[in-house]
């Protein structure tokens, strides 16, 4: 839900956004960040403001789109940027010029993929986010070392074991299109006090309990 209480805790607008703006978001069937991020915000009942981002700024799931988020007219607390890694650099810059408040990246193919391109290029969005002041967080694993300050990741052994188990029925005869669809049932949350101390952030006491690694 939107928050309606003030709180000025640069976090607040992460947690308790009052508006949200899915950037990658479009009206073709197999989008992930319209099925995936702006759907559930729709199902959950979010009664903030919901921006679809898209260059073609179509509606989508029935809310006006706009092509980029500095063109947005209202104040955006939340960005999730879900676009193909090439994209990634000029979202954030748009987050910055607009004045968003917090981000939350969802790509793949930088520091993770073990690429000297891939670090310079993640490097690249954490120091426009940081000159920013932007919180940034991730839900993909390998980032937490990387000046984000918060990663909430399905566990990499959880998920190994349930892919050994999917595996393991295949070798046995079960057609794959008849598995099961599963999200993993482990999730690593990682915050980073480091990253969040530079950016002149103190974690609450509340949001520490649930994480499961703290990088100091």
């Amino acid at each position: 839900k939107a928050e309606t209480k003030k709180n000025n805790h640069p976090l607040e607008a992460m947690f308790h956004p009052r508006s949200v703006a899915v950037i990658g978001a479009s009206d073709t069937e197999d989008n992930w960040a319209a099925k995936g991020f702006l759907k559930p915000l729709i199902d959950f009942g979010f009664s903030g403001g919901i921006f679809p981002i898209n260059p073609l700024a179509a509606p989508v799931l029935g809310f006006k789109a706009y092509p980029c988020v500095s063109a947005v007219p209202e104040q955006v607390d939340f960005a999730i940027i879900s676009v193909p890694k090439s994209q990634v650099l000029s979202c954030i810059e748009d987050c910055a010029a607009k004045g968003v408040k917090t981000v939350c990246v969802y790509a793949a193919g930088f520091a993770e993929s073990g690429t000297e391109q891939g670090r310079d290029e993640e490097a690249r969005i954490i120091d426009i986010a940081r000159k920013a002041k932007i919180p940034t967080a991730t839900i993909l694993g390998g980032e937490e070392n990387s000046g984000v300050i918060l990663t909430i990741a399905a566990n990499p052994y959880e998920q190994g074991r349930e892919a050994a188990k999917l595996a393991a029925k295949v070798i046995k005869g079960t057609k794959p299109s008849d598995l099961p669809i599963e999200q993993s049932k482990k999730v690593d949350v990682i915050i980073n006090l480091k990253e969040a101390a530079d950016m002149g952030l103190k974690i609450p006491f509340d949001l520490l309990t649930f994480a499961t690694k703290v990088i100091k």
